[in-house]
């Protein structure tokens, strides 16, 4: 992967990018951090303050809102935190599993962003979190983006939907170079699998479907065709079903423990450092913008060498680790020139919050 992106910056040599904005696509963001230093006490509620106070600097706001949060049995004496911005949008500061098993990381959810203004106000947010040495990369933190995609469904037709599933499962390799995630210490985690490794017959059975006949009842049942499936993949764990996916189509569709909701959640990537959240998500918008538009009726796996994937086999992983981070150059260039990218720098070894970095040139 680092020939790929070495040899590009080569020969692309530097460029500077215009001043970023979320789009007209609307995203809610959710970035988990973990504390330093503090546990799941009174003390973490400090936390949840000061985190919505650097909101309420750049976006405005009123009352910061606390209460008892004790979701679960594992959670109890957990609480959240809330605030409306100047724009009456509501953020939040929710707990957050770590990998000690304990409630005292944390979550703050955007509320649906977009424009120029909201992106260079978030960067700000997440610049100040990280300069204030409060919070720290852990070892599974990630950056969730999620995005509307209600005007990709016409009537009753989700076919564009379809086209983008098949888009992103296709060119899946591409996308994992470009994100370069390493939670977890794989490129693929247990929270973020690919349809494309292991429901192949799945995106088979979407790219079959004549355009007409996408509704949404029928993409609907296909993926439930494939929900018993599903579920032993995710160990008979119902409340997991179609969630620890890489991309999570399950909300879209309304399956497993999802209400429906017109949304597509990114899943795969750490978490961002300031100066990438926006120009992480301009990628993830280019990759919905293109391939909803591209019209796809077969599907070629990607990921041919993988028929069947035991993530707890730590030889069988690490093979995948080096296939998912071996693309051909020539067919990284032809994905790049697809999406109308110029070159994507996301370092594979992105030790801490503080030095994760990210430079993405648009055409």
């Amino acid at each position: 992967m680092k020939t790929i992106l070495t040899t590009l910056l080569l020969i692309l040599g530097s460029t500077h990018l215009a001043q970023a904005s979320l789009g007209e696509r609307k995203v809610g963001i959710e970035f988990e951090f973990a504390g330093v230093g503090i546990g799941a006490d009174n003390t973490n509620l400090e936390n949840h303050r000061w985190l919505l106070d650097q909101v309420k600097a750049r976006f405005g706001g009123g009352e910061i809102s606390v209460k008892p949060w004790n979701k679960y049995s594992n959670a109890q004496g957990t609480s959240y935190a809330t605030m409306k911005d100047a724009q009456g949008r509501e953020w939040s500061v929710l707990p957050e599993i770590m990998t000690n098993g304990k409630f005292d990381g944390y979550e703050l959810v955007t509320p649906p962003l977009n424009s120029t203004d909201d992106g260079a106000k978030i960067e700000k947010v997440v610049a100040a979190i990280e300069q204030s040495n409060r919070f720290v990369k852990g070892w599974s933190s990630s950056t969730h983006y999620t995005y509307d995609i209600s005007d990709l469904v016409e009537k009753k037709n989700v076919s564009k939907v379809v086209d983008l599933i098949l888009f992103l499962e296709s060119r899946i390799l591409e996308i994992y170079n470009t994100v370069n995630p390493e939670r977890y210490h794989h490129v693929i985690n247990t929270y973020a699998i690919p349809l494309a490794l292991n429901q192949k017959e799945l995106l088979a059975d979407l790219a079959a479907m004549p355009p007409k006949e996408r509704t949404m009842d029928n993409v609907r049942a296909v993926f439930l065709k494939y929900e018993g499936r599903e579920e032993k993949l995710v160990g008979g764990h119902a409340v997991s079903v179609w969630k620890y996916r890489a991309i999570n189509y399950g909300k879209f569709f309304g399956i497993g423990r999802f209400s429906q909701l017109p949304v597509l959640e990114f899943r795969l990537g750490d978490l961002v450092g300031p100066g990438n959240v926006v120009k992480m998500g301009e990628f993830y918008q280019r990759l919905i913008e293109v391939g909803s538009k591209t019209p796809t009726q077969s599907y070629v796996d990607p990921i041919p060498d993988f028929q069947t994937f035991d993530r707890t086999q730590a030889e069988q992983h690490a093979t995948l680790d080096r296939y998912m981070s071996a693309v051909p150059l020539a067919q990284y260039q032809t994905f790049l020139r697809e999406i109308n990218m110029k070159y994507s720098v996301l370092p594979l070894k992105s030790y801490g919050f503080r030095k994760s970095t990210c430079s993405i040139v648009f055409m």
